[in-house]
């Protein structure tokens, strides 16, 4: 179940913006790993997400299977195939050399970008907080049940698939000082009964975000280590 996940898990192990660049060769996803492709256009700056599976993978292209229909991008958009690893998640520029209503023949067009994941100081801790894909308009609510300035385990209302990993969604969380917007990319999410487990990692987070965050978590390890005190001396 959900709940024993996540005490396996022992929390959220946060990604940090670090960024390095390596050959692609060496870095692309593995036949038979779940990938997302986003395409992204001047008119829709936000990227459109397609979910699949990669089939091939030949020196320097790929085939994405399971691709739901999606019709191939205008000249101009911008692709970028990602795919989660153990350590991070990866990235790579992409051109897209032909489409059929179930599959994707991309080439690849830069390096693979590795976003290395840092261990955080996280603390639980419940709190509201919302989350949607950003061509959406509807939220998924829910509580948080663990935090760091690097991301967040949550139980939210049931997604019933709207959600997948690799996504970036928009989070609304709710601190005890106000409202803080936040972009993330949803690592893991567990479907159970009677919400989803979600794991979900900050990105592009302001360094006044990074602080308020910081200093929620720095609140909470007081309160607990006040607490632990008190029973030891009771």
């Amino acid at each position: 179940m959900a709940w024993d996940w996540l005490k396996r898990r022992g929390g959220v192990d946060e990604v940090d913006a670090d960024f390095e660049a390596e050959s692609a060769e060496s870095l692309l996803c593995r036949r038979g790993s779940d990938a997302t492709i986003l395409v992204a256009t001047a008119d829709e700056p936000h990227a459109a997400t397609i979910h699949g599976t990669v089939a091939i993978v030949d020196e320097d292209r790929l085939v994405i299977t399971n691709t739901g229909g999606a019709e191939k991008p205008a000249d101009d958009a911008t692709v970028t195939l990602q795919w989660p690893v153990d350590t991070g998640l990866r990235h790579v520029a992409v051109t897209v050399a032909s489409t059929t209503p179930t599959a994707w023949n991309l080439v690849v067009a830069g390096d693979v970008v590795h976003e290395q994941r840092r261990r955080w100081i996280r603390v639980r801790t419940t709190l509201p907080v919302v989350v949607r894909l950003p061509d959406q308009e509807d939220w998924l609510s829910g509580q948080t049940i663990n935090l760091s300035a690097g991301g967040m385990a949550a139980v939210l209302e049931s997604t019933n698939g709207r959600l997948s990993a690799p996504t970036k969604v928009d989070i609304r969380l709710t601190l005890p000082d106000g409202m803080l917007d936040l972009i993330g990319t949803v690592s893991e999410i567990i479907e159970d009964e009677p919400g989803s487990m979600v794991r979900a990692d900050f990105s592009e987070v302001e360094e006044a975000c990074h602080e308020r965050l910081a200093a929620h978590v720095f609140h909470v390890q007081r309160e607990e280590l006040a607490r632990r005190r008190q029973q030891g001396a009771a």
